[in-house]
């Protein structure tokens, strides 16, 4: 009897251990518990590890990678859309300032110029429209704006010279033979800004120099006929002065 008794003991225990765990087991599964990384499995055309931390890491980073080729993507397709605007905005522009219209080819410079501010190109292409319709000090503003952004560019020559002759326009003479001075620092064979230096000199009644810089210009291009008159006047207001100083 005590054996029989021992017997429905232990049974009953058994079957209570095995009701626990399935009550556990149903609590887990119904809560969602994470599961273990030995369950998890990642797709054959993964390259991440098996195990659940690596994995975790390794598909976060991936979509990460996605999201951000998506960006990227975007961010491309719209700088490219600006630029064919700007594009569409300079093309207009210059046929306008080709036609004579040159206020309304300012305007679409400025579209473009809203599209991309730091262009150089563009800054000297509203700089050039300002100073053919006479606005020197816009067009000085623009050129000087090209000049900060690329001050040692090959073109940079060119607006140097623009400078000067906008600033001899202006009628400040001495601040022109400073802005052709920094030009022919670079090219100072060029026989164009020897002679716009000698007329600059002329205006300021300094004519033993504007017929030195004229002779200078004579001598890269002998035919040059802007040197051979500029030297001539020069001579002339020379010997001029001269005479008057005897008198």
């Amino acid at each position: 009897m005590r054996i029989l008794a021992a017997l429905d003991n232990r049974i009953v225990i058994v079957s209570i251990s095995g009701l626990i765990i399935l009550i556990f087991y149903s609590y887990i599964t119904l809560n969602n518990y994470p599961p273990r990384f030995s369950d998890i499995h990642p797709p054959p055309s993964s390259h991440c590890a098996l195990d659940f931390i690596s994995q975790v890491n390794c598909l976060s980073n991936h979509s990460l990678g996605s999201n951000e080729i998506g960006i990227g993507k975007e961010s491309r397709q719209a700088q490219q859309q600006q630029q064919a605007q700007a594009n569409y905005a300079v093309k207009n522009g210059t046929a306008l300032e080709r036609s004579g219209n040159l206020k309304e080819a300012i305007k679409y410079y400025d579209k473009a110029l809203q599209l991309e501010p730091n262009d150089p190109d563009l800054i000297v292409m509203k700089g050039d429209a300002l100073f053919h319709i006479r606005n020197y000090t816009g067009a000085i503003k623009y050129y000087d704006k090209a000049l900060a952004i690329q001050p040692n560019s090959r073109g940079s020559t060119g607006i140097k010279e623009a400078i000067g002759d906008a600033l001899y326009l202006l009628g400040k003479y001495n601040e022109a033979i400073r802005s052709y001075d920094k030009a022919l620092a670079i090219q100072p064979n060029n026989p164009d800004l020897l002679i716009n230096k000698g007329n600059a000199l002329l205006h300021i009644a300094n004519y033993s120099g504007a017929i030195k810089y004229y002779d200078q210009a004579l001598t890269v291009a002998p035919n040059n006929v802007q040197a051979g008159e500029g030297k001539k006047l020069a001579i002339m207001a020379q010997q001029k002065s001269a005479n008057n100083s005897t008198k």
